[in-house]
């Protein structure tokens, strides 16, 4: 076991009359559909799947876990949303294959079918669009402009999830200073 690896996937090209391409090449390709071609993983670190893995098991695309353990081969997470919140799994390398070029060529990557999943803060995500956003409101937010904020950073709503406290009315509590607005 290992506490850190930096894990390159194994890349390889098909249905090419070409062979004059390198392994670098290859690897600074990052079509959709494909996980990065590196990935420095460590245990603790969260991550996402990239693909629908074990559905029976929850693991799916979009499924959030935490690294527990790294091996060469073979890395175990735990799940830490939905109704598997907590089991654990096991993710094996797994090769996929996209046609690249307009179908002249297919890339083949071998790579652990996830990506490093990050979070900022609110107050960091002011001005920016960003493209996906998830806002864990089961805490109410600091102030009154921050829930206004959180809301407006997303290019398009489809792409907007909100994770809301668990029991109760499901409503959020809009937190305003009435004595700092008087003066």
């Amino acid at each position: 076991m290992y506490d850190v690896i930096d894990s390159i996937s194994f890349d390889t090209m098909k249905k090419s009359n070409r062979s004059d391409v390198s392994i670098e090449f290859l690897r600074a390709q990052n079509p959709s559909g494909l996980p990065p071609a590196r990935l420095e993983l460590k245990i603790g670190a969260p991550v996402i799947c990239l693909r629908n893995l074990f559905p029976r098991e929850r693991l799916c695309n979009r499924t959030r876990i935490i690294i527990t353990k790294l091996r060469e081969y073979s890395i175990e997470v735990k799940i830490i949303s939905g109704q598997f919140h907590g089991k654990d799994r096991i993710i094996p390398r797994i090769t996929l294959t996209v046609d690249m070029g307009e179908g002249t060529w297919k890339h083949s990557r071998k790579q652990f079918l996830m990506r490093l999943y990050f979070a900022i803060t609110i107050n960091k995500a002011q001005g920016q669009s960003l493209q996906k956003i998830d806002i864990d409101l089961r805490q109410p937010v600091f102030t009154h402009g921050q829930f206004y904020v959180a809301f407006s950073r997303v290019i398009d709503v489809a792409n907007l999830d909100v994770l809301l406290p668990y029991r109760g009315s499901g409503m959020v509590e809009n937190i305003v200073y009435p004595e700092v607005l008087l003066r």
